[in-house]
């Protein structure tokens, strides 16, 4: 008998994939590795109206706004930088290769997608209700906040940090987590 349903609790650990698609003038963009990836971390940010009167609360409201992403990349990709600061790449070369990052370029709005695969059940797994290959969160509007942390420590490696606001795409989408019975890589 096949699976019918995938668990509803399930557990996440470790980051098999990362990758953005930028958008130029709407257009989708090709997928960018994002090579390397240390961490990565999503705080949603939340709007909160109160309903006051008489020195007391009586009402409050509260949907998500936007979140706010980041991760931390090991790998200093001239071209990813390029992607998400709207700057043009340069042109590999076998001798130079100079990749300028001007203050007049305007930093494009970008997909962020992650997939895990080390994925553990928290609730029974049966014949009729099976454990998620790999699950993907995906921000579908955001834009480059910061980079820090692009020069080397005195004795280790650079970890570029990058930060970004996700908000809401042309549905009202912030985000989403896709569970899949067969692992696919991000697309």
């Amino acid at each position: 008998m096949a699976i019918t349903n995938l668990i509803d609790k399930n557990a996440v650990a470790r980051i098999a994939d990362c990758k953005i698609k930028v958008y130029v003038a709407g257009t989708a963009t090709t997928l960018l590795d994002i090579a390397e990836v240390t961490d990565t971390s999503a705080k949603i940010g939340w709007s909160t109206a109160k309903g006051s009167g008489y020195g007391s609360t009586f009402a409050v409201s509260t949907k998500m706004a936007d979140a706010t992403i980041s991760w931390g990349s090991m790998c200093l990709d001239a071209g990813m930088l390029s992607a998400l600061i709207g700057s043009t790449p340069s042109t590999p070369s076998p001798t130079t290769e100079t990749s300028p990052y001007m203050v007049t370029d305007l930093a494009p709005y970008f997909s962020f997608e992650m997939q895990s695969t080390d994925i553990t059940g928290l609730e029974a797994i049966t014949a009729d209700n099976g454990l998620a290959a790999d699950v993907h969160v995906k921000f579908p509007k955001c834009k480059i906040t910061s980079i820090d942390e692009i020069l080397p420590t005195v004795d280790g490696f650079a970890t570029v940090k990058v930060s970004a606001l996700a908000i809401a795409d042309s549905t009202n989408l912030l985000f989403s987590i896709v569970k899949n019975a067969t692992a696919t890589a991000i697309a």
